[in-house]
């Protein structure tokens, strides 16, 4: 067996309980497998996907992965010990991309979008809808039909995040952006594909945000600066030793400052747990 198989096996929690905060597992788990951004973002949508499913007394519940080619939500519930509790369905407008996703619990279908379509299912056919940083990357125009796809088709409820601007200041992800985009320019020549993609498109702002998804509840995450220092150590590059040392730099030096604004990303729960 692969060693990284052999070390992801070993630190999947036995008995999952949840909510949890990114603790000395999430720290070597990310080093194997994303990035301290990355698993921060996911394991919140986790954390408020497994509220949902206790609350409906649901023994596995379905959730449409929104702009999910990579299967990121999916690898996140296997690390956590969670894909039977799961059923995930991938929906994306990057074909090639869903091509190369895992075809292995807990995805159950990988499906194509057509931009100007509308998602392949029912209404209401699916318990919950989920995302992590994909409304930025819509032009503005088109975001409100596609929440409102997302609304149609969950049955209990979305979970978002989002990196998000305004909030009369609580939110500074679009300066937080250009600050990391000058700092990848001038390190390595151009501009991160999906930060330009942020900055050409404009983040979502808290309003927007509200308008979007009236009713939900929306919380900021990922003190800027934190996230700044974050990203840059994993652009910095390095094996998993290194990325061990950052996450345990963020429980040392990041986590502490890391619930103060301004926040770079917002959590957007809509429907129960809201």
């Amino acid at each position: 067996m692969h060693p990284r198989v052999l070390l992801l096996e070993f630190l999947r929690p036995r008995r999952p309980r949840f909510p949890r905060a990114f603790g000395a597992r999430e720290a070597a788990l990310q080093s194997v497998y994303g990035s301290v951004e990355w698993t921060l973002r996911h394991l919140r949508i986790v954390n408020e996907l497994e509220g949902i499913r206790a609350a409906a007394g649901l023994e596995r519940m379905e959730v449409l992965d929104f702009g999910g080619a990579s299967a990121a939500l999916a690898k996140m519930l296997e690390a956590l010990g969670l894909g039977p509790r799961y059923r995930v369905f991938l929906v994306d407008t990057d074909r090639e991309a869903l091509a190369a996703a895992p075809r292995r619990p807990p995805v159950a279908a990988a499906l194509a979008l057509d931009p100007a379509g509308d998602l392949p299912f029912r209404d209401r056919s699916l318990d919950a809808v989920a995302s992590s940083d994909v409304f930025e990357h819509i032009p503005r125009e088109a975001r409100p039909r596609w929440a409102g796809e997302c609304r149609r088709v969950a049955r209990l409820g979305q979970v978002h995040t989002m990196p998000c601007d305004g909030g009369a200041g609580r939110f500074g992800g679009a300066a937080a952006d250009r600050e990391f985009d000058a700092w990848h320019r001038e390190r390595f020549g151009g501009s991160e594909r999906y930060t330009a993609e942020h900055l050409g498109n404009g983040l979502p702002t808290e309003e927007e945000i509200r308008a979007l998804f009236p009713g939900a509840r929306v919380e900021g995450f990922g003190n800027t600066a934190v996230w700044q220092e974050a990203v840059r150590r994993q652009f910095g590059g390095g094996g998993p030793l290194a990325r061990l040392l950052d996450g345990l730099w963020y429980l040392r030096r990041g986590r502490p400052r890391d619930g103060e604004p301004p926040f770079k990303n917002a959590l957007v729960v809509e429907g129960r747990g809201a």
